[in-house]
């Protein structure tokens, strides 16, 4: 797992092991990161401050911890179960212990939140189906505890543009960027030309929403050596 300045100078390792580290995301405090790790067996999650020290496993469930999402103002966290049927709330700090969010299921799909509303109050990403393909696009309120379908859009990841109306992710094979009203659910295809497609859930916005970061590519093997006799 390494750190970078935006511009990609001054990139540094935080973790330095045979683990898998996955989906590292900034707190909202920007001092420490949260992830998921399989560095204790299981998939469970994790953080650690920005200077590589401090690593912490954070209470988990039985049926594992994906995909931990850190709210933008405070600190709260959603994740998935790793079997893909339950969604969770917690706090990084104190004794929290995770919290199930009911009604998180429609049609036999669940949401699995990729990011946070700006104020917090909201929760968006994919929805998937119980065989894993992703099936639409939902938001799920934290205070009415319920949840919207939105499209049927194939989606890997969602974000939440600034304005706290709008989301915006990539569809059709991840090589069209679209955006996405909550509120009227009128869907928009950005007229650009991307350079490449999206590799799945791989997307970040710059805090004014005009600038989108995304990968292009992916790849994750094994390393062998092999010498002959």
């Amino acid at each position: 797992m390494f750190l970078a300045r935006i511009d990609g100078s001054g990139m540094r390792r935080l973790t330095d092991d045979a683990h898998r580290d996955r989906a590292p995301m900034f707190a909202y405090d920007g001092k420490s990161v949260v992830f998921y790790s399989n560095r204790d067996g299981n998939w469970t999650g994790w953080t650690m401050r920005t200077d590589g020290s401090g690593l912490r496993n954070l209470p988990t469930v039985a049926d594992g911890v994906v995909y931990p999402i850190p709210s933008p103002i405070d600190d709260r966290v959603v994740f998935s179960g790793s079997n893909g049927k339950h969604v969770y709330a917690m706090r990084l700090n104190g004794n929290s212990k995770p919290e199930l969010l009911p009604a998180t299921w429609v049609k036999e799909a669940m949401l699995m939140p990729t990011a946070w509303s700006p104020d917090a109050r909201k929760i968006a990403g994919p929805i998937a189906a119980q065989s894993g393909r992703f099936v639409g696009v939902g938001v799920y309120d934290l205070v009415t505890r319920t949840m919207t379908p939105l499209c049927d859009d194939q989606t890997a990841a969602v974000r939440w543009l600034p304005d706290g109306r709008r989301l915006v992710y990539f569809a059709a094979d991840e090589a069209e960027l679209v955006t996405l009203d909550t509120v009227t659910k009128e869907r928009r295809v950005v007229p650009v030309q991307l350079p490449g497609a999206s590799a799945a859930e791989v997307i970040a916005l710059g805090r004014d929403g005009r600038t989108i970061y995304y990968g292009a590519v992916r790849a994750q093997s094994d390393i062998w050596f092999a010498e002959t006799r």
